[in-house]
């Protein structure tokens, strides 16, 4: 019943549909397919070495970190899948995969969209419980069924188009296939619950989570900044001891450690803030033209391009953020590091620990002639 509705639903896309003739320039087609293969060639290794990581190291195997590489994962899949097609379709000026593969090519990109504003609010819904609600409660075990329940989630929110909610339909002046425009009250209906679902839930709702935790690290550093200062002793020695008031007299519930509460969620901060202004453009942008209808501009290429840029965001940030994603590489990937100029010292260590053992001989020999 399923397959003779997708394959009803996929016939009615004709190719008299589908203008799928492009409308680029010779000079915007140099330009963002030098873009693209770029992107291309960062996005699928950096994703990859993310994913890589947190299967191959036990320490990295943490319930955020499985988080973090279903967002690389995602990243990694539109930069196999998705931009490619995007670039075959610059360079030869069409749309060259016919009607079915164009249902195809939205729905995954859709899916996997969707997958990561789920996953990044999931992220932020376990440092708002950890910050402001002071509750752990997430283990590997329920981001596991976290992240099963996320991707049925977007599966269903990315397939009614595919059987005949909407439609993904290729139109001249784009580069891949989009939900097409609204004719029809479902199209209306699909078209706001796609715009929610994308975009604005999940923003405002990470909005709402990172104020509130900004607040409580806040009200948390004034409390502790009010309580009592250092003083000082003279002890039988004459010398003076200092000690510190606020360890001795600070109530359990103060003695906390704000580096380690605050410098996971900077990352995911980092993470939330570059996401949504690579994002904002292409949901406005494709809102906009899908529910009135209008034929993308040159502008369009900028906003696909600037939506592109955020999957080579994320490897940068773990790798400038995270520490121990950085010892992870190090320690998996020794032979890379050793070359690279302007290693740290602890990380040469690691790369080659046995070099602080090394016992010169000769000069040991001579020494004790």
């Amino acid at each position: 019943m399923l397959s003779k509705s997708l394959s009803s639903a996929i016939s009615n896309i004709t190719e008299s549909d589908v203008h799928f003739e492009g409308d680029f320039t010779v000079e915007q087609r140099i330009f963002f397919s030098g873009m693209f293969i770029f992107i291309i060639f960062v996005s699928i290794p950096g994703n990859s070495i993310v994913c890589f990581i947190v299967y191959q190291s036990p320490p990295m195997r943490s319930a955020i970190n499985f988080l973090l590489a279903t967002m690389a994962f995602c990243d990694m899949l539109t930069g196999a899948l998705i931009i490619p097609c995007d670039l075959a379709t610059l360079l030869i000026n069409r749309w060259p995969f016919g009607s079915t593969f164009c249902c195809v090519h939205g729905f995954l990109q859709s899916l996997l969209m969707i997958e990561s504003v789920t996953v990044l609010l999931l992220i932020s819904i376990d440092r708002f419980m950890i910050i402001v609600q002071k509750r752990d409660k997430l283990n590997t075990r329920h981001a596991s069924f976290l992240l099963l329940v996320s991707w049925i989630y977007s599966l269903l929110a990315s397939f009614p188009p595919l059987v005949g909610g909407s439609r993904y339909v290729y139109n001249s002046g784009q580069t891949h296939c989009r939900l097409g425009p609204v004719l029809s009250l479902v199209d209306t209906f699909y078209m706001y619950i796609h715009f929610c679902t994308f975009y604005l839930i999940p923003f405002v709702s990470m909005t709402f989570s990172y104020v509130y935790i900004l607040n409580t690290v806040r009200r948390t550093a004034i409390r502790i900044g009010n309580q009592p200062g250092n003083s000082s002793i003279l002890t039988a020695n004459g010398s003076v001891k200092r000690y510190s008031i606020t360890t001795a007299r600070r109530p359990q519930h103060l003695r906390i450690d704000l580096r380690f509460k605050t410098r996971t969620f900077t990352t995911i901060l980092i993470l939330f803030i570059g996401f949504f202004i690579c994002r904002t453009p292409f949901s406005l942008a494709t809102f906009t033209w899908s529910y009135k209808n209008i034929t993308p501009s040159y502008d369009y290429l900028y906003v696909v391009w600037f939506l592109y840029i955020n999957t080579i965001l994320n490897p940068v940030i773990y790798a400038w953020k995270i520490k121990k994603f950085r010892e992870a590489c190090w320690d998996i990937f020794p032979n890379c590091w050793r070359y690279l100029p302007g290693i740290p010292k602890r990380a040469r260590r690691r790369v080659n620990p046995s070099a602080i053992y090394r016992i010169h001989t000769s000069r040991m020999n001579k020494s004790s002639v």
